[in-house]
């Protein structure tokens, strides 16, 4: 095919297109008004309700997506919760407990344990111990007590570990009272417990 075939061929090939046109066009026209509104408005309304499901969906995948993450983050902390229990004594607690509260059971085993109360001289708090890596930490109080028996002081500790089970005698150090009874010493304990942080 020569050149001027080809430009024969294109020539008839706009032609035919411009008359298609022309009579589309015209058909169109012919349509009436009331028509040719709803052929414009229908593929409007449903490109409009193409990009509005379209949204509905990236929406609700969105809050499905928060939620999920909400819920990891919540099972993250439980998990965290639940290892630092696993790792606690099973006599630990999870709050410290107020110094009135922990005398009082101090002096209620010592009269279980037929120590007179005005043998008890004093009391000093200890500052909290805890293990690098370890989920609980242990708050101790130390206090002193002169002239009492073994016997008492036994008596004494198997009261304070029933009465309490929190409670622990982490130190106990004797001395022999100066011109005191042979039986008797003075005493240097601490009493703890274990908190979970």
């Amino acid at each position: 095919m020569g050149d001027k075939d080809a430009q024969q061929v294109q020539t008839t090939a706009r032609t035919v297109r411009r008359r298609a046109f022309t009579a589309g066009l015209r058909r169109w026209e012919s349509l009436p008004q009331r028509t040719r509104l709803w052929l414009v408005a229908l593929p409007v309304c449903v490109l409009a309700f193409a990009c509005w499901w379209q949204y509905r969906t990236l929406a609700s995948a969105e809050n499905r997506l928060a939620a999920r993450g909400t819920a990891l983050l919540q099972m993250k902390q439980d998990a965290e919760v639940i290892h630092k229990l696993e790792s606690a004594p099973k006599r630990a607690t999870e709050q410290l407990r107020s110094k009135e509260e922990l005398l009082a059971t101090i002096e209620q085993s010592m009269m279980a344990g037929g120590i007179p109360v005005d043998r008890w001289l004093d009391t000093i708090p200890q500052p909290p111990v805890q293990r690098p890596g370890e989920p609980i930490k242990r708050v101790g109080t130390r206090f002193y007590i002169e002239n009492v028996g073994l016997e008492q002081l036994a008596s004494f500790t198997v009261d304070l570990v029933r009465r309490d089970l929190t409670l622990d005698l982490t130190s106990l150090h004797l001395t022999a009272p100066r011109g005191g009874n042979r039986d008797h010493w003075d005493a240097d304990l601490v009493i703890s417990y274990a908190v979970v942080e």
